[in-house]
């Protein structure tokens, strides 16, 4: 962040130790927090929320990684909705942050979503849709798409088999 009058810049690296410090020196993307922060993601490092002072310098990072509950530390983009929450992608799928309460929810293809390869920047908002890029295409979804708690998805057993002889043999039901 750099100033013209008086001349004055402040690097963030990358290097930074600690927790309130910007981690990952390859930055993918940057949003707006309507807050007055800033978003950032990177690779890996996860995402922050750079915040600032009246004055405009930096008075620190909060960071969200696996640790926290993201899918990965590796984020290529991110996008704020209407109620406060920030959408992330990642190569293994989508995260949906609530920066308010730290909730995150993880959106990947075993629960659902149609593509999990995301790409490094690619991503938008308009007024009804927010919209990210992968390998496989493009995921849209409305605005304002609620946190929801998911069942976990039931588990049937319909066969068993074990190996006898060399094959493999149905086990008879119980």
């Amino acid at each position: 962040r750099c100033r013209i009058q008086p001349w004055s810049c402040q690097h963030f690296d990358g290097r930074a130790d600690g927790p309130g410090g910007l981690r990952g020196r390859f930055v993918t993307a940057l949003r707006h927090e309507r807050g007055g922060g800033l978003w950032v993601t990177t690779n890996p490092g996860g995402l922050h929320l750079a915040r600032f002072d009246p004055d405009g310098r930096e008075v620190g990072f909060e960071r969200w990684d696996t640790q926290r509950g993201l899918l990965s530390d590796s984020i290529l983009s991110v996008e704020a909705d209407d109620d406060g929450t920030v959408w992330v992608s990642s190569p293994l799928g989508l995260s949906h942050l609530d920066p308010a309460t730290g909730r995150i929810e993880n959106h990947v293809l075993q629960s659902g979503l149609p593509v999990s390869n995301f790409n490094f920047g690619a991503s938008a908002a308009d007024r009804d849709f927010i919209y990210f890029g992968a390998v496989q295409g493009l995921v849209s979804f409305p605005r304002g798409t609620p946190l929801r708690q998911r069942s976990p998805t039931p588990v049937r057993i319909i066969g068993a088999e074990r190996l006898s002889e060399g094959a493999w043999r149905p086990l008879p039901p119980a």
